[in-house]
């Protein structure tokens, strides 16, 4: 039997914190992927990483027939969003995620953050950065329900990013 050619399909790569990619190998019966740390399925040719920090992927190929085990890595570098948003939050007084509110890095501005609900109404607007939706409309509690935003943030640069998006919030 020919020896396999172990191919890896990606090149080193940087991401989100978050995110994922999927590592795509190739030319080996078998496969096996170290460290095993945010992977799928490390047994696979193609394991979705979503790692937390930056890290290198190995995949060694292997045949028990057609030669000797062959490796090959990829580096991942995972950097924070500029701009962090829950998808949820709950406002029940136990002093975690009460408020739904931007958290920024790398000294952004909101200039602008509202938060709607299903029908179209206004339930919070502000441009601090500091202060967040606490779940209520006009001091009254608001329902568990998915509830929507638009955000405009600025940085130091100048550039102006709009985000949109939804929430759940849990009681």
């Amino acid at each position: 039997h020919p020896p396999f050619q172990l191919i890896l399909h990606n090149s080193d790569t940087t991401i989100y914190q978050g995110d994922y990619v999927e590592l795509k190998a190739s030319g080996a019966p078998f496969y096996f992927w170290s460290p095993t740390d945010y992977l799928t399925y490390s047994q696979s040719n193609n394991p979705i990483a979503t790692p937390y920090e930056d890290i290198t992927y190995t995949v060694t190929g292997v045949s028990l027939l057609q030669g000797c085990p062959q490796k090959e890595s990829v580096h991942i570098k995972v950097i924070q969003k500029d701009v962090i948003l829950p998808n949820a939050f709950s406002p029940n007084g136990d002093g975690k995620n009460d408020v739904f509110r931007v958290i920024g890095n790398k000294f952004v501005t909101v200039q602008e953050f509202i938060i709607f609900n299903r029908w179209g109404t206004e339930m919070f607007r502000t441009n601090d950065i500091k202060k967040g939706w606490d779940g209520t409309y006009k001091g009254i509690a608001q329902d568990p329900d998915v509830y929507f935003y638009s955000i405009r943030v600025s940085y130091p640069n100048g550039k102006v990013q709009f985000l949109k998006g939804d929430v759940t919030l849990v009681r």
